[in-house]
């Protein structure tokens, strides 16, 4: 596929995410919960190049009480096949949270929504780094980071770029300036990353 193609099918994974949000009225229900919220990964960064969706949020109250009142409504939705819940305030101390990883079908794709609530120190730094990229990166840099996302999907032969890759995706291009999807491949490869 040529990189022009990987943007057709990026921006059609985007207005397909749009689609989605809005038929789960997902904000409107994590509006009632959350003091704040944001996009934030290749959804927010408009670099798509798999049916995810990742939330940022910071609880009004911060328990898990609040956050399962938000998955008691999302499960009402027929469309969702599959949640499951971490409390990572016990599991990942270094970058706690309470966790909902969704699976559902949406116009026959299956889809997954990541929603984390944060404490406020955490979600600050979330909106921060993606402000961040969304700021630094242009439009040209955006297709590369599709491409080698793409790439990445098919040496590894997954039908998603494993976990971790796209910030050493958008490291590479914004960091130390590569500027070819083989480039970037290479230096990754030299790494171990993939």
């Amino acid at each position: 596929m040529l990189p022009e193609q990987y943007l057709i099918a990026s921006e059609k994974l985007l207005h397909e995410a749009d689609r989605l949000l809005n038929s789960l009225q997902l904000m409107h229900i994590l509006s009632r919960y959350a003091k704040e919220i944001t996009f934030v990964g290749s959804y927010a960064n408009r670099t798509m190049v798999w049916p995810d969706i990742d939330i940022s949020i910071m609880l009004k109250e911060n328990n898990v009480e609040q956050f399962f009142l938000i998955g008691k409504e999302l499960s009402q939705a027929p469309c969702i096949e599959r949640m499951l819940f971490k409390n990572e305030y016990r599991t990942r101390p270094e970058r706690a949270g309470f966790y909902w990883g969704i699976q559902l079908v949406y116009n026959s794709n299956k889809w997954k929504i990541d929603i984390k609530a944060l404490n406020k120190e955490d979600y600050r730094s979330e909106v921060l780094n993606i402000s961040y990229l969304k700021k630094t990166m242009s439009y040209e840099q955006r297709i590369l980071a599709i491409a080698a996302k793409n790439k990445v999907m098919e040496l590894t032969n997954c039908d998603r770029v494993p976990y971790g890759c796209s910030y050493h995706i958008y490291d590479r291009i914004i960091h130390r300036g590569l500027t070819s999807t083989d480039s970037i491949i290479e230096d990754m490869q030299k790494e171990g990353l993939i």
